[in-house]
């Protein structure tokens, strides 16, 4: 190949990446904050209320 066709190439191929990730990005926060709000709710389900204990009496 000519010098000028890898070059192309190179240039196409890292526009090509680049809108592909700008097209992605979006989606994948959407589904990281959809999952985020699942996992979240999953930990409330299987924890109980509080995931501190309450003492009585005098602490040493």
């Amino acid at each position: 190949m000519k010098g000028w066709m890898k070059i192309a190439i190179s240039v196409t191929a890292v526009v090509v990446l680049a809108v592909t990730g700008y097209l992605a990005y979006p989606m994948n926060a959407s589904q990281q904050s959809d999952n985020s709000i699942r996992f979240e709710k999953f930990g409330f389900a299987v924890l109980p209320g509080s995931q501190f204990t309450t003492t009585t009496g005098e602490l040493s």
